[in-house]
């Protein structure tokens, strides 16, 4: 229990830092007050759908309850859930990319669902706002969520068929045209 608090609050924490950044993150906790009219697995299953990214805090709980390995507790269902909402959108999109796997702490690959394994995650350290040269993941994770994870390419020149031999006759190779894709 005392670990589903911590990371409870965690979520919570990384999802202010979001917010407070620019990313507009949503979590349940901050519709624990008044619950959706539509009821939790319909507001859950809709989030899901509607997000670009949906990051999973990754735990050992968290990993039992989705594989439904521990019983649920009134907030474990919601987990088990979630966890077969995921488990259908990527059945459907299998290279899907908006499920992103978050840590607090260490990383245990035990606490990956499978069907993410292959994801890239991301460790969180707290406090957040700690020095960001040591928020590494942080930074990539936010650089992803922002749209700023793009590798930018220079400009591709035009080929030059008499670079490389030094004769500036064309050999078979380059009437081919070889590419390198």
């Amino acid at each position: 229990q005392r670990d589903i608090d911590r990371h409870r609050l965690y979520a919570r924490d990384l999802s202010d830092y979001l917010r407070k950044h620019g990313v507009n993150c949503i979590i349940d906790q901050y519709y624990e007050e008044k619950p959706p009219e539509s009821g939790w697995p319909r507001w859950m299953e809709k989030q899901i759908e509607e997000s670009d990214f949906v990051l999973m805090v990754c735990s050992s709980s968290y990993y039992d309850l989705i594989r439904r390995e521990e019983r649920g507790t009134e907030r474990g269902r919601g987990s088990q859930f979630e966890g077969r909402v995921i488990y259908g959108c990527l059945s459907m999109e299998p290279s899907a990319n908006k499920f992103i796997p978050v840590f607090f702490g260490r990383r245990v690959a035990k606490q990956i669902p499978t069907v993410v394994a292959q994801s890239t995650s991301y460790q969180i350290l707290f406090p957040l706002d700690m020095e960001m040269s040591e928020q590494k993941d942080l930074r990539k994770l936010y650089g992803i969520l922002v749209g700023k994870d793009k590798v930018e390419l220079p400009p591709l020149g035009e080929k030059n068929l008499s670079v490389g031999d030094g004769t500036g006759e064309k050999d078979e190779e380059d009437q081919e045209g070889p590419s390198h894709k």
